[in-house]
């Protein structure tokens, strides 16, 4: 089992990238298939504008009054896979705030601002505590789409935590493959870079490629190395326009049944095909990792 914790920070700069279908990917691929690397997996749902966990699991499983802003804890959501059973714990927001404007106390909270001015605090206080308490834990953090001040906060105190041994850290951005929202990823990437460059040369980054168009599919895939060299290519002006070349880049080929039966009047929760959130050889790989420079004796 880890001897310290780990978070992973799951983000994109544009909404229905699947960022938080790779954030439960990696709760439940690490809970059957991580050799019981962690004591606790944690999803925390901080999307505040977005629409995930309340509609990804069953009816009355994580009611409002259980949300993270009220109890300032996760809730136990028991999975099975094939034989095997266990629990990820969910940490949401009020899933009112997600699906309707709400008013109260003369605030529009369901302004990212202010809703994420309110929790910012129970958020770090939590994580603090759960590494001092349960330190082989694994947090995988669902963010809202960009960069706000509330990632940069929380981001900031995780490599403090770094800093004295107590953390790991992966930060993933997902984007498709369309040109207009790869270019956003890299453009706003940059950004990120530049806006904490006290950080620059620790950060484990890594993009996230979603092929949910299934782009080899548009090639004549009996010409192998031709797939093969598109995505080279495609690595190869990434790598270019990227700031920081410390990095990952990974092609996650998206579960055409999750896409399927994610259209409305066909939705299935996430307990009901675990399966689907598993990763594979063929479905997670690695397309370029700088090499780590030998030590000279």
């Amino acid at each position: 089992m880890s001897t310290k914790a780990k978070v992973i920070f799951v983000n994109s700069f544009k909404g229905g990238a699947g960022k938080t279908t790779l954030a439960l990917t990696h709760c439940i691929d690490s809970l059957f298939h991580g050799k019981e690397e962690y004591e606790n997996i944690i999803y925390m749902d901080l999307d505040i504008l977005g629409t995930g966990t309340c509609f990804l699991f069953r009816d009355g499983r994580l009611p409002e009054a259980k949300c993270f802003e009220k109890q300032e804890a996760p809730v136990e959501v028991p999975l099975t896979l094939d034989e095997e059973s266990g629990s990820i714990y969910v940490a949401y927001l009020n899933p009112k705030l997600k699906i309707r404007s709400v008013y109260g106390n003369g605030h529009y909270v369901n302004h990212q601002g202010i809703a994420a001015a309110d929790i910012l605090h129970k958020v770090v206080k939590f994580i603090r505590e759960q590494v001092k308490e349960v330190p082989a834990t694994l947090f995988v953090l669902d963010c809202a789409p960009g960069f706000s001040d509330m990632e940069q906060a929380i981001l900031k105190e995780c490599y403090q935590q770094e800093t004295l041994g107590k953390v790991e850290i992966e930060e993933d951005y997902v984007t498709t493959l369309d040109s207009a929202h790869m270019k956003k990823c890299i453009q706003c990437l940059n950004d990120t870079i530049k806006a904490l460059p006290q950080l620059a040369s620790r950060r484990n980054i890594q993009v996230v490629l979603n092929d949910i168009q299934n782009y080899s599919g548009y090639l004549d895939t009996s010409w192998s190395e031709k797939v093969e060299q598109g995505w080279r290519d495609i690595v190869g002006k990434m790598r270019k326009e990227l700031c920081n070349d410390n990095l990952v880049i990974r092609r996650w080929r998206y579960s055409e049944d999750i896409a399927q039966l994610s259209v409305y009047g066909s939705e299935s929760v996430v307990e009901n095909h675990t399966e689907w959130y598993v990763f594979t050889e063929d479905s997670y790989q690695i397309l370029y990792q700088k090499e780590k420079e030998s030590k000279k004796e």
